[in-house]
């Protein structure tokens, strides 16, 4: 196919040296290539290939961002929101989110969306673990993110029973806890041949029978009523995560077309689902783009890509958003004058 021929027209030696976490930096042209989405589809050579990382000082300017956006939407006298579309049930990012939150010095709301009901128990054990008080208890959100609210989806779910009816290893390890069953159905996905592929390529499975996979009903909502819903506006959002198991990009442009959307942080998957596929890559390129015409900055942090703004934008939001609460200040002080006047008998 013209497919394969392009991803297979420059082979990259996978046992290189990692290639520059730097993706687009802000100021400078941005043109990501085919090769800034590309990873090795072979198990063996997947496993020995070297992803990017960001530095240790690229992360604590990530860390920096998202912490000045709080502090600076809470000085204005709004609550900032960190939304993670595709939750899962949190275990990677957990002590993430501890470390983060712990930093955040102002009220703020964490939003936890995931669309796999089974999955919904798990995440909210894990987001109770935080600890954060009642103040800032997370919010669990089983609802997929569609372009229209209503919409039914389905989603396909792996069946743990199932699987270890047939594939004796799996049963034989689950049975002496050497896995967890539950792993299996964490890899559901909108699209069904998605979620085969990963039963094969994260779990092993020679093949993959119908019943392995379950459907799922699941309700959807828009970004905007994903917002409205949890009582915010896009303005609000300090950093957005997306792990949508390969629909990262769609869901992307949609956060982006809400107006007023303009997060410290936004993360989302580069590798592991679209397979070198040119148009789910070009989509991904497509949002790359998108993303530093906003202004921000992208690099790579091993399966993710994170887009900050810098440090200089962050400055510029901060003072406007003291600007704001002194002139709200001056229009209160101003205000109760004019109140004080009018009690003056003539």
């Amino acid at each position: 196919s013209v497919a394969a021929r392009w991803w297979t027209a420059a082979p990259v030696r996978v046992d290189a040296e990692p290639p520059e976490s730097l993706v687009c930096a802000q100021g400078a042209p941005c043109d990501p290539t085919w090769r800034t989405f590309w990873y090795p589809l072979d198990r063996d050579e997947l496993s020995a290939f070297r992803f990017a990382s960001m530095s240790p000082e690229a992360r604590d300017a990530v860390l920096r961002a998202i912490v000045d956006r709080c502090r600076a939407l809470g000085e204005s006298g709004v609550v900032p929101v960190l939304v993670h579309v595709g939750a899962n049930n949190m275990k990677k990012e957990r002590d993430m989110y501890r470390f983060l939150l712990s930093k955040i010095t102002v009220p703020y709301r964490l939003v936890l969306v995931e669309p796999n009901a089974n999955l919904v128990p798990a995440l909210s054990k894990e987001a109770a673990s935080l600890d954060l008080g009642a103040a800032h208890a997370p919010l669990v959100v089983n609802v997929a993110i569609c372009p229209d609210r209503g919409q039914k989806m389905t989603l396909y779910v792996p069946s743990p029973d199932n699987i270890l009816a047939d594939f004796r290893l799996h049963r034989w390890l689950a049975t002496f806890g050497f896995i967890d069953p539950g792993v299996l159905s964490e890899v559901a996905s909108l699209d069904y041949e998605r979620t085969a592929n990963s039963l094969k390529e994260f779990h092993r499975l020679p093949h993959v029978k119908q019943e392995y996979i379950n459907e799922l009903p699941v309700r959807c909502a828009t970004p905007a009523d994903l917002m409205a819903d949890v009582g915010a506006s896009a303005r609000d959002v300090a950093f957005l995560a997306v792990d949508t198991e390969g629909f990262d990009a769609q869901l992307l442009a949609m956060f982006l077309g809400l107006q007023g959307f303009d997060p410290a942080v936004v993360q989302f998957e580069w590798a592991g689902h679209h397979s070198n596929d040119t148009t789910k890559v070009e989509a991904l390129r497509d949002i790359a783009m998108a993303l530093h015409a906003r202004g921000y900055e992208l690099r790579k942090e091993q399966e993710n890509m994170i887009a900050r703004i810098p440090d200089d934008v962050q400055g510029s939001y901060a003072a406007i958003a003291r600007l704001l609460r002194g002139a709200l200040s001056l229009c209160l002080i101003v205000g109760g004058a004019f109140v004080g006047m009018a009690e003056v008998p003539l």
